[in-house]
Order: C-alpha cells, then structure tokens, then sequence
C-alpha cells in the first residue's frame, strides 16, 4: 500500500515490516504464512527491505513508500498516525462515501486556553 508518510510505535508483541521506495515498480502482495519467513530472493528481485520491530520502537514510513506488515505474534499492540495526501483518494473510500462523522466535545473551550 502507498500513502503520505506515516509513523508506528509498538507497545507488545513484534511485527515485520516489508518496504520499498516508492519509485519501484508495486512489489508482489506479502502474506503472513510461515510465521512471517521473508522470501529473499523475491524481496531482493523487488527491491524490498525488511525490519523487525519489537516493543519500544517506533517506525518512520516516508510519503508512497510500499510498505506491509505481518504480526508475528499473537497479540501485536500498536499506536501511530499518518498523513493524508491530496491524490490517495483510490486508496480509501472517497469522502463523500463516508458516514459524517457528528462529534461535540465532552469540555469547553476554557480548558484550551
């Protein structure tokens, strides 16, 4: 998948992280089969790098870098964010698609002052 840039930390579990710069041809669809084994032949053919990360770390993915993730195990927590960029409209639902999102604060705006 491609979209803007995006950031992962990971509080348990452990992932695998399979990128590539976004100016390669889209690499073959990474599954989650054999606890995660990395076909290196395949990924060096695609340009493909891999990176295991573990509790504690957090993980930096550029604007349109391809990327996929396999969780290793059982339960994989994480918190992250990313950007949206104009154009990645065919990666998600169009917004107009969208339900509206209805929300009023629970505080009023002297909390923020």
């Amino acid at each position: 998948m491609q979209h803007g840039a995006a950031w992962l930390g990971l509080v348990s579990g452990a992932k695998l992280w399979h990128v590539a710069a976004p100016h390669l041809p889209r690499p073959s669809n990474r599954e989650c089969e054999h606890n995660g084994r990395i076909d290196y032949v395949t990924a060096k053919a695609e340009g493909v790098e891999h990176c295991l990360m573990l509790p504690g770390e957090t993980i930096w993915v550029p604007d349109n870098w391809w990327h996929a993730t396999c969780n290793l195990d059982p339960y994989t927590i994480g918190l992250g964010g990313q950007l949206w960029l104009p154009g990645q409209e065919k990666n998600f639902a169009l917004r107009s698609e969208r339900p509206p999102i209805e929300w009023t604060p629970s505080y009023g705006p002297e909390v923020c002052a």
